[in-house]
């Protein structure tokens, strides 16, 4: 009987730990600033299922007099 328990315990305990290695965090924005906060890129990601190439795009800004940001460069990788 106490080899079945384990039996029992270890099936289950490795069948959650095969459920668990299959999550991935969704792919998210993020922006990044220059040391000095004059230019600011914004990497977007792009899932291979969706409509798009499946490439990321990176937006790059730099900083103007009055404090906003004006878009220099739309690249996609």
């Amino acid at each position: 009987m106490k080899i079945r328990s384990f039996v029992v315990v270890a099936v289950l305990l490795t069948q959650i730990m095969v459920a668990r290695a299959d999550e991935w965090p969704a792919p998210r924005v993020q922006g990044v600033f220059s040391s000095n906060g004059q230019y600011l890129v914004r990497v977007i990601p792009t899932t291979v299922g969706s409509a798009g190439t499946g490439k990321a795009r990176g937006e790059f800004y730099k900083r103007e007099p009055d404090r906003s940001y004006h878009l220099v460069a739309d690249k996609r990788s």
